[in-house]
């Protein structure tokens, strides 16, 4: 294939750069377009998340320290939403 490359001379290295270019721009944008709003579903599995850490608790509690660090990481995590 670099061969070709040689032969066929700067034409087709830029149309390469050009297709590369192209891709990286789509890619970017499908990337960072993301919802930003959450989903009936992602609410509903965040509601059981919830009531599941609330069983596992009762049944082990859990002390202050791991209790702080759950609500550390749900900030994390609501913040990043």
């Amino acid at each position: 294939m670099a061969r070709w490359v040689l032969i066929a001379g700067m034409t087709n290295t830029r149309l390469l750069a050009g297709a590369v270019a192209l891709g990286l721009a789509v890619g970017g944008t499908a990337l960072t377009s993301g919802c930003r709003e959450k989903g009936p579903a992602e609410r509903a599995g965040e509601k059981i998340d919830r009531q599941i850490d609330k069983l596992e608790d009762a049944v082990d509690p859990k002390g202050p320290a791991e209790k702080a660090g759950r609500k550390i990481d749900r900030a994390i995590d609501d913040a990043k939403d």
